[in-house]
């Protein structure tokens, strides 16, 4: 028997009934947990249910069997959805949510992801640029903690080679759009910035346009499929004058 008493953010729910929810979080001590949770009619529990809403669990779960059972779920801190409700937002924190809860594997501490969450959360802040910032700040770290995506080292080591681009082995996708200075400037330090340093140069760049593009190169070898969620992203930015 697998028992854990711990905080986590909610990734997924799917209502199964009224009062039946199945429900997906990250731990941070283990990582993505996967079980079934009645709601029981309070209110407290479905405003618990966001996406990334932090709560007190216990959970169990037993030999060989894929889902457990939330014995207590109870909000620590609600979503930041519910303190900005905008389209985008809720686009933006889906998005996260799919990756997280696809990236990774179950039952698996990840640590760095943990603190990205705490970090990055409080700075989803509303407005088309500060989130489109922010997005790439969370997607830059996931792809890394999945492997996808190495900490380049200095500008220099994102450089030209013949028709591609390469930070040390890796050889990037191919692209539309070339970086500027400036933006490759700021994806060579982005591992080295916090996100409160990291938005204000996001948003004084001339362009983010080859980063974002990028990115969504690197998610769809890594999934071997497009992104509804970053598909849904790009559509509610381009409402607001975003390409």
């Amino acid at each position: 028997m697998f028992q854990v008493k711990d905080v986590g953010y909610v990734v997924e729910v799917l209502a199964l009934t009224e009062h039946k929810q199945l429900v997906t979080l990250i731990s941070s001590e283990s990582g993505l947990l996967k079980g079934i949770w009645h709601l029981r009619g309070r209110f407290a529990s479905r405003a618990a249910l966001a996406h990334f809403s932090k709560v007190d669990f216990d959970f169990r779960q037993k030999p060989q069997q894929d889902l457990g059972i939330f014995e207590s779920f109870d909000l620590a801190q609600p979503s930041p959805i519910l303190k900005d409700p905008s389209y985008l937002r809720l686009c933006v924190l889906q998005h996260w949510a799919y990756l997280v809860g696809n990236a990774f594997a179950d039952h698996h501490a990840e640590p760095v992801v943990w603190r990205l969450l705490e970090h990055v959360l409080p700075h989803a802040m509303p407005g088309a640029p500060a989130l489109r910032a922010a997005n790439l700040y969370m997607e830059a770290w996931l792809l890394h903690a999945s492997g996808s995506f190495p900490k380049p080292h200095g500008p220099q080591s994102i450089q030209r080679d013949g028709q591609f681009w390469r930070i040390g082995e890796l050889v990037l996708p191919e692209t539309r759009d070339q970086p500027s200075e400036s933006e490759r400037a700021l994806i060579s330090q982005l591992f080295k910035l916090k996100i409160e340093q990291f938005l204000p140069l996001a948003l004084e760049c001339e362009s983010l346009s080859w980063s974002v593009e990028l990115f969504r190169q690197l998610w769809r070898h890594f999934f071997q499929r497009a992104l509804t969620t970053d598909e849904a992203i790009q559509s509610a930015l381009a409402t607001k004058g975003f390409t």
